[in-house]
C-alpha cells in the first residue's frame, strides 16, 4: 500500500455557524452545545483561544463540530462531555493542550470524537491519568502523550512521542474513517512499538 497524504485537514466551510465569541470558561463554568456548528471568534491571539481552566465543563448534546481560531487549551480538572449518542469533531488552527479531566467520550467509541490540527498546529500535548476514546489527526504538530493516559484510537502527528505509563490502543474500526477534506482512509504502511 502507498502512504496517505498527511496534509493538514481544512475545517469546513459554508452552512450556518454559531459564533461562540471568546470562550474562556473558570471556575465551575459550564457550556452546553446542542447539535451544530460552532466557531470561537475574537479580537486578538489569546481572545481567539478555546480555554477552559479550573473545574470548566463543555456538556456536548448531540453532533457538534467547533472550529477554534487559534489555541484548544484545558487545564485543572476540566473536562469536555460527550454525552451518549452524540459526537464532537473540532478542527484547531493553532496549538492543542489537552490536561485535566480532559475529553470524556462516554460512548467509548473513537471516532465519536475527532480532533484535527491545521497547518499552523505544530504543538500537541495530551496529558493527565485518563483514559481517551478518540482520534487526533494533527499532521505538522509534534504530539506529545504524557502521563497514564491510555488513547483508544489513533493518534497522527509530525512525530509522536510518549512518556510515562500510558498506552495507544489503536482501534481498527478507524481505517476507513476519512475526515472532511481528506484524501481518503488511513492506512497502516508502518508502525513502530514504543
Amino acid at each position: 500500500p502507498s502512504a496517505m497524504d498527511m496534509t493538514p485537514v481544512n475545517a469546513p466551510t459554508g452552512g450556518a455557524w454559531t459564533d461562540l465569541g471568546q470562550v474562556s470558561l473558570g471556575s465551575s463554568d459550564t457550556l452546553v452545545l446542542s447539535s451544530g456548528n460552532y466557531y470561537n471568534s475574537g479580537t486578538t491571539a489569546t481572545k481567539k483561544n478555546f480555554k477552559m481552566t479550573g473545574s470548566a465543563t463543555v456538556i456536548v448534546s448531540g453532533d457538534v463540530v467547533l472550529k477554534v481560531a487559534n489555541k484548544f487549551w484545558m487545564t485543572g480538572t476540566s473536562e469536555i462531555l460527550v454525552t451518549p449518542g452524540s459526537s464532537l469533531t473540532v478542527y484547531v488552527e493553532g496549538n492543542i493542550d489537552l490536561s485535566g479531566s480532559g475529553i470524556v467520550n462516554t460512548s467509548s467509541i473513537p471516532a465519536n470524537v475527532q480532533i484535527y490540527g491545521g497547518a499552523n498546529t505544530t504543538d500537541c500535548d495530551i496529558t493527565g491519568s485518563v483514559e481517551f476514546f478518540g482520534v487526533v489527526f494533527a499532521p505538522n504538530a509534534q504530539v506529545r502523550l504524557t502521563g497514564t493516559t491510555d488513547i483508544y484510537g489513533s493518534i497522527v502527528g509530525r512525530t509522536v512521542s510518549m512518556t510515562g505509563g500510558g498506552t495507544l490502543h489503536y482501534d481498527e474500526a478507524l481505517a476507513n474513517l476519512g475526515g472532511s477534506g481528506s484524501s481518503g482512509s488511513i492506512t497502516i504502511v508502518s508502525w513502530r512499538e514504543i
